[in-house]
């Protein structure tokens, strides 16, 4: 074929070619032209369903959030809040709104706000869940703690769609959680504080934990040299096994007590005493929580208590007094040597309640099981004279018991502790004293009964004088005429008086200078003092002594013994106008007084003023025999004292301001003892 041909052809061949690519480039066009129209529907379409789609997830979702018991809320990718269920609403007493705004208001505490806020916007920023807790203010105004947790919704994409918040109360949870730390605190200052050693032992002897009194007790500077060693290096030899015994049943469960002996870091020696009980650490085994209290010093104070009572057991048993004790309700547990031998019984017989009575007088029972049960009940200090059995003669003898309670720091009885003292011969040689004093008395009643036998007539010629006066007035009434009967009656009547004035004078003579037996009774110390004054009053003014009185109005009455005491006033009064003999006549004064006195007695004061008293004349003013007279017996004032003493009183002297002395003596107005004691003696 020629060359231009085959070049036609194949020209030709090209054309047809580009124009079926034409066509087909064109229906391709066509094609995909037609294809992307329908996916663009089909997007658009899909986008419509989705759409649908979401609007009917996110109207479910939000009825399940609000349908929820608890605090729900939900907010935009951005953090706003969008959705709250109603509970939240409740809780807060607030709208939707306001809720919106919560970074801004006072629904967070305002403490716990700033972290909040920096904890929810870093969770925002960075898309990550978030959860802290913080208080939330209630519609009463109150603020409880809750969790806050917020988790992302994302897409398929992993862009977040929304947030969904839970908030739960917590409020109970953190109030429990702060007593705990609280009373973990406390434990902690409590163990810290405590003077005891509070420490955790492993089995094998390993110190797991101790207080500082722990480090102190054992000489340790701090309590990190303590933890990690072995406890058992610090228990003395002699008790290390009987501690490792002890330390290894408590940790086999059972509880238990001890006392040993450690050795501190210093080398000194302590005594402790430990009670401990299991603990299970941390890692589940069972160590020793012990607490130990260094006992040294109360056992050294022990030691030497014991050997303290024992020196007084020595002493007790050796000692020449009866000596006993007895429990706080009165039952004897203690009666040394010198009691069982004077009684003659064993020490079982003398034990017990009520075990003393075997011993006593019959006739002194009852009065001394009342005045002991008394003092029981009272804590009082008990005192009685009573008869006990003597076994050497078979006889009961005088003896004086004292008791006194030993007391705690609050008063309570711990103890009686009492003595015996045999006072028999004492009571006899003051029975023997007592019969020689009223002899004594009577005799210087009888002596002044002879230096006032001018005062006497006198005191008797008065109402004589009147008898005779009156009886002849008498005789010339009923001699005239007609007869004066009248006036002889009146007459009478006087003589009556006169002769009964002159009875009373002598009746009080007799009662003064009779030596028949005197007893007590309720009297009247003024009129006492006025009939010694009626007795004297001529003496005193044949003396040219100025006498003069202040008897109290208001003066109670006395129980005493009436003539005893007019003797001790006799007697004051004639001693002060003795003591002015040598004074000029216009100064003889002499003052008689009498008063109320403290403590519910009386008082009589006689006051002169004669020569005073000199200083060493007050030393022996009241010795037997001892005068300052150049007549005197010097047995007055001893005898005066005695009787007043006898009444619980007090006499005594004392010299003026000015010239002259005072004398006075004051006397309960019901003495306890209206002493008569001869009498039980003479019983016995």
């Amino acid at each position: 074929m020629p060359p231009i041909r085959r070049e036609k052809r194949t020209m030709s061949e090209q054309t047809r070619i580009d124009e079926q690519l034409d066509q087909l480039v064109a229906e391709r066009t066509s094609e995909l032209a037609a294809a992307n129209d329908a996916l663009r529907k089909e997007l658009a379409a899909e986008r419509q369903r989705a759409e649908a789609a979401q609007r009917i997830n996110e109207g479910g979702a939000q009825l399940i959030l609000a349908s929820i018991p608890g605090l729900v809320a939900s907010l935009t990718p951005t953090g706003d809040v969008d959705f709250v269920n109603d509970p939240l609403i409740e809780y807060c007493g607030r709208t939707l709104e306001e809720l919106q705004h919560w970074g801004t208001g006072d629904t967070v505490h305002p403490d716990d706000l700033p972290r909040v806020l920096q904890i929810f916007t870093q969770g925002i920023a960075s898309g990550e869940p978030y959860d802290f807790e913080a208080r939330l203010r209630r519609f009463d105004g109150a603020y409880r703690w809750f969790q806050v947790r917020g988790l992302p919704l994302r897409d398929v994409g992993g862009a977040i769609l929304r947030w969904y918040t839970l908030l739960t109360d917590i409020d109970e949870r953190r109030r429990a959680e702060d007593a705990l730390r609280h009373s973990e605190a406390s434990l902690r200052a409590i163990v810290e504080t405590t003077p005891e050693c509070v420490h955790v032992i492993a089995r094998d002897g390993t110190l797991l934990s101790v207080n500082a009194a722990g480090a102190e007790m054992a000489g340790a500077p701090s309590v990190d040299l303590m933890l990690g060693r072995n406890f058992y290096d610090f228990v003395t030899p002699e008790d290390r096994e009987r501690y490792r015994a002890f330390n290894e049943s408590i940790c086999a469960g059972q509880k238990g007590f001890l006392e040993f002996d450690i050795v501190r870091m210093d080398g000194a020696r302590r005594h402790l005493e430990t009670r401990a009980a299991p603990l299970r650490t941390d890692d589940g085994t069972v160590a020793q929580l012990g607490i130990a209290r260094d006992i040294t010093a109360r056992k050294q104070a022990e030691a030497r208590l014991r050997e303290s009572e024992r020196r007084l057991r020595e002493l007790t048993e050796t000692i020449p007094v009866m000596l006993w004790s007895a429990t706080p309700d009165g039952a004897i547990d203690y009666c040394n040597g010198r009691f069982l031998e004077y009684t003659g019984l064993d020490a079982e017989q003398l034990m017990g309640r009520g075990a003393f009575t075997k011993v006593l007088h019959p006739d002194d029972l009852d009065r001394t099981v009342q005045a002991w049960l008394s003092c029981i009940r009272t804590g009082a200090a008990f005192q009685a004279e009573v008869r006990k059995f003597h076994a050497a003669d078979t006889a009961y003898r005088w003896c004086m018991v004292n008791a006194r309670p030993l007391l705690d720091e609050h008063g309570r009885i711990l103890k009686w502790y009492g003595t015996v003292v045999d006072m028999h011969d004492w009571r006899q040689a003051q029975e023997e004293l007592r019969h020689t004093q009223e002899k004594l008395a009577y005799m210087m009643r009888v002596t002044t009964m002879g230096e006032l036998t001018a005062s006497i007539a006198h005191e008797v010629n008065q109402p004589l004088s009147g008898i005779m006066t009156n009886a002849g007035t008498c005789l010339r009434m009923l001699a005239a005429d007609p007869p004066d009967v009248a006036g002889a009656c009146e007459t009478a009547r006087r003589t009556i008086r006169d002769a009964h004035r002159a009875s009373d004078v002598i009746a009080r003579l007799r009662a003064l200078f009779t030596g028949k037996e005197l007893t007590t009774e309720s009297m009247d110390l003024n009129d006492a003092t006025r009939e010694v004054i009626a007795l004297s009053i001529s003496d005193l003014q044949r003396h040219r002594v100025m006498l003069r009185t202040e008897l109290a109005d208001d003066l109670p009455l006395i129980t005493a013994n009436r003539v005893q005491l007019q003797q001790v006033i006799l007697n004051l009064l004639r001693n002060a106008s003795d003591a002015m003999a040598g004074v000029d006549d216009g100064r003889r004064q002499l003052l008689i007084r009498t008063a109320r006195d403290d403590g519910d007695r009386v008082r009589l004061t006689v006051q002169d003023v004669g020569v005073g008293l000199e200083a060493h004349v007050m030393d022996k003013l009241f010795q037997a025999f001892y005068t300052t007279k150049s007549s005197g017996m010097g047995i007055g004032l001893s005898v005066s004292r005695s009787i007043i003493e006898k009444h619980g009183g007090r006499l005594w002297a004392e010299p003026n301001d000015g010239p002259g002395a005072t004398f006075a003596f004051s006397i309960p107005r019901v003495p306890e003892r209206t002493a008569d004691a001869a009498g039980a003696v003479r019983n016995s």
